[in-house]
């Protein structure tokens, strides 16, 4: 769960355990969320490994083309997903608390949680800008929750409940909700339950355990 009550700063920032920041990361992203007045301020992320390699993720500048673009989060994410920049991870981007707080946002999956965050706070932001300066460094480790494999079927059940979660949302908004902006969000919801059918079917792939398969004539009859 997200702890908001525990922060009592103007500006909430995720940093994984294992994961680092530049020394000026905060004071820029404070600089800019302040500039621009921003809800969200969104970064890109550095794929850091083992052998030095670094590899950016998420530049966003097809979607903010000037320093100064300032977008509502439904624009925003309607643009992040039909331009494919869309990253769903918190670490990397600053986040207002009281924009958090006022719209009751949380982490509502035991896996992929930033799957279920990002979409609301994107929903619900009116002011959304965008830091084009690496500063966030990702460390990529064959041992991290992402890569096991001893958790597949848990992952698939946290895509599948944020999936359906944000297509029960969004058919629920039914006043001043673009129809470009709602498909986005539809469809978002209907990839992330492909992806936790995808999990699951590798989930099976690998199991030593033995699987019944039952076929009906219902199931069958229109093949």
């Amino acid at each position: 769960e997200l702890s908001v009550p525990l922060a009592h700063g103007k500006y909430i920032v995720f940093v994984d355990s294992d994961d680092s920041l530049s020394c000026t990361a905060l004071e820029q992203l404070y600089i800019q969320a302040e500039k621009r007045q921003s809800d969200i301020v969104l970064g890109t992320l550095l794929r850091c490994y083992s052998d030095g390699r670094k590899i950016r993720m998420g530049e966003k500048v097809s979607v903010f083309t000037t320093d100064n673009t300032v977008l509502s989060g439904q624009d925003c994410f309607k643009r992040l997903i039909d331009t494919g920049c869309y990253v769903p991870m918190v670490c990397g981007n600053l986040y207002r608390t009281e924009f958090i707080c006022k719209n009751d946002l949380h982490f509502g999956a035991y896996y992929h949680e930033d799957e279920y965050f990002t979409p609301y706070a994107l929903f619900y932001a009116q002011r959304v800008s965008y830091f084009d300066k690496d500063f966030y460094f990702y460390r990529q480790r064959i041992d991290s929750i992402m890569h096991r494999t001893d958790n597949l079927k848990k992952r698939a059940e946290s895509l599948s409940f944020a999936g359906n979660e944000l297509i029960s949302f969004i058919k629920e908004q039914t006043i001043g909700i673009d129809a470009k902006v709602r498909r986005a969000f539809r469809e978002q919801g209907k990839h992330l339950c492909q992806r936790s059918q995808h999990l699951y079917e590798k989930e099976l792939s690998i199991s030593s355990r033995r699987c019944l398969l039952i076929f009906s004539e219902e199931s069958i009859a229109s093949q």
